[in-house]
């Protein structure tokens, strides 16, 4: 008897854990049927353990929540249709139909409608392995539930992507030692006004890390990662926080939301302005308006102010990308994000003291085929090339054609960007007779690109240029469902 043979088929065909080809190792193997162990050592229901785990094919959460009732209903159209299919040919309703999302904006919504169907039903793959179909049949079944999803979403899927994002706080250690900490000039009133000559020069004093000092450090890490994070990740926006401890941030998001979600993490950890309104921001504080009474408390949160800083990285991956493979590169994309560094265009002699590290984003989509697009920048400069994208009437051939002539002909100096943004918006059929929209996205190109040139090294300009427009492009492209953008 083959007993490798007969163990495969048992974990295959019984307990439905397993394919057979994986080659999965020892913690690998326990995260895999940990949901089956857990409810016994916890005393929970296997539902309420599955809703912690977000499916790859979640991020339709971010697609449903920034769409109207016509995506919606297409939506549940396209799952019903599979599920017909599924009971037509093979006689079974899977649990999947059914089962929580592991999104809470999903789960904890009372619309029926947007519970009705798991969005795992519009993805092939996953549906043949939830089903117990033998390998000599398992094409035949994918081209049929292709071609049912198709009938739906002929030319993109709504389930196609997943958004993972890691974040880390900047120099931590150097906040907690105290070297990070201003005069106490800066941590006084602006309305208080002593006139007294030992008094000012005691305002010129480096402020210490003391007990209270140490306290209220802690208690900004607290709010962050207890508070804020888990509200905007669950709530303000539809995805999955997985982890946030102290000034680490783990979370699912989607293709959507990612970069609002990301721009609205990085203002709330250093206290600057709400973009959403929902909280009022002053003196490095974040405090929730009455109308988020329920979801975040109403006290004034502690931010880490604004000199800290964060950097992320951000995998986009498609669905038929390993997860092990988007985590290796998630990690990756934080690290380069943290490495990332500039020199200013001053003329100082000690380079060192003028570098500029960290308070970045790298980008990483991570194609089927085995390709990888990555984009990396300061913070600030990511929030430019956010500005690129909100037009939702600009189409992503504009983006593509910017990267283009960028790539034959780049503008020579930081003082050629103006009159180089204004020729190719000149050229551009997008913009004829509507002169409001080209001269917006003719200064947000060129605020975009300056700061650009103003933050990257020399060396990686023209590829770290073309990357993030050629992101803008692919953003772009796929949001866009039904030949509108979301």
């Amino acid at each position: 008897m083959d007993y490798r043979r007969e163990t495969k088929k048992y974990w295959e065909h019984h307990a439905g854990l397993f394919d057979g080809r994986e080659q999965l190792n020892a913690t690998e193997t326990v995260k895999r049927v940990l949901h089956k162990i857990l409810p016994n050592l916890l005393q929970l229901s296997e539902e309420k353990i599955a809703a912690s785990y977000p499916d790859l094919t979640s991020g339709v959460a971010g697609y449903l929540k920034n769409s109207d009732r016509q995506e919606l209903e297409k939506f549940n159209q396209a799952c019903k249709a599979v599920k017909n299919l599924l009971i037509k040919e093979k006689n079974t309703i899977l649990d999947v139909i059914t089962e929580k999302w592991g999104i809470p904006w999903i789960d904890e919504n009372r619309d029926a409608e947007l519970t009705q169907f798991h969005p795992r039903l519009l993805n092939s793959g996953w549906l043949i392995e939830d089903l117990d179909i033998p390998d000599d049949q398992r094409n035949s079944y994918r081209s049929l539930i292709e071609k049912t999803i198709t009938q739906y979403y002929p030319d993109k899927n709504p389930a196609d992507w997943y958004v993972l994002a890691a974040g880390d706080g900047d120099s931590m250690s150097e906040w907690l030692q105290g070297i990070k900490l201003k005069e106490y000039r800066d941590y006084i009133p602006s309305q208080l006004s002593v006139s007294l000559e030992s008094f000012q020069k005691f305002l010129e004093v480096k402020k210490r890390m003391g007990p209270s000092t140490h306290n209220a450090l802690s208690r900004a890490l607290l709010d962050f990662s207890n508070q804020l994070v888990p509200y905007l990740t669950e709530q303000r926006y539809a995805g999955r926080l997985i982890y946030a401890g102290d000034d680490d941030v783990l979370a699912y998001s989607n293709l959507w939301e990612w970069d609002k979600w990301l721009w609205d993490i990085r203002q709330c950890f250093r206290g600057s302005e709400d973009p959403q309104g929902e909280f009022d921001t002053g003196d490095d504080y974040w405090t929730a308006k009455a109308m988020l009474s329920q979801q975040v408390t109403t006290r004034p949160l502690f931010t880490m102010g604004r000199n800290a800083t964060i950097s992320f990285g951000i995998i986009i991956a498609h669905h038929s990308v390993p997860l092990a493979i988007a985590l290796e590169n998630l990690w990756e994309a934080e690290k380069k994000a943290k490495e990332h560094e500039y020199h200013h265009s001053c003329r100082c002699q000690d380079k060192k003291a003028c570098f500029n590290k960290k308070d970045a984003v790298e980008v990483r989509v991570l194609y089927g085929n085995g390709n990888i697009l990555k984009s990396t920048a300061k913070f600030d400069v990511f929030h430019q090339w956010q500005k690129l994208i909100t037009d939702k009437e600009l189409d992503n051939a504009i983006f593509e054609q910017a990267a283009s002539l960028w790539n034959q002909h780049p503008a020579p100096s930081l003082e050629a960007i103006l009159p180089w943004t204004k020729a190719f918006c000149d050229r551009r059929d997008q913009f004829q007779g509507d002169k409001t929209a080209k001269t917006q996205f003719q200064a947000n190109l060129a605020d975009f690109l300056r700061g650009l040139v103003l933050t990257t090294k020399e060396k990686d300009l023209d590829n770290e240029i073309q990357n993030w427009l050629k992101l803008a492009a692919f953003i772009k492209r796929n949001r866009r469902i039904m030949n509108y953008e979301l």
